[in-house]
């Protein structure tokens, strides 16, 4: 049976993989559109709003947009922020070709903090989880005798 700094120590990598995993999505996600996506202006429609349980206030703006053909879309940003855009505003936003329903606004936070820091987290956690138990288990001494 496993002792348990052991099991917490492979529930920490475990942790450490997933975090990386979904950061190194989310920055592939980023990247695609970056690359390859429109780069257009919506305009805010809706704000929507959500509290927290610490009564902090959480926005999401709802965006239409125009695609080259005439269509209107309507998106939801999948971002909350504690700032928000005002009903009527101009923003920046990017849609993959042939899917304008996967619409991302132009946000640092969205495109490159959110996936950094994820990674990041995701580094630290196979880090002291993994490496560093390696480093104390190789560096105790052996017995003598």
């Amino acid at each position: 049976m496993a002792s348990a700094p052991m099991k917490y120590s492979g529930l920490g990598l475990l942790a450490g993989f997933i975090c990386l995993g979904v950061g190194l999505l989310l920055a592939v996600s980023s990247y695609r559109v970056l690359a390859h996506g429109v780069k257009t202006n919506g305009e805010v429609i809706e704000v929507l709003a959500e509290e927290d349980t610490e009564r902090k206030m959480w926005y999401a703006p709802i965006i239409d947009f125009q695609t080259p053909d005439g269509v209107m879309h309507r998106f939801q940003s999948s971002y909350w922020s504690g700032n928000h855009s005002a009903v009527g505003d101009s923003i920046g936003i990017y849609y993959k070709r042939g899917a304008p329903e996967d619409a991302v606004v132009d946000s640092t936070s969205e495109l490159y903090i959110v996936p950094g820091c994820t990674m990041a987290i995701g580094l630290f956690l196979l880090f002291i989880f993994g490496i560093g138990p390696l480093i104390i288990h190789l560096r105790k001494p052996t017995g003598t005798g």
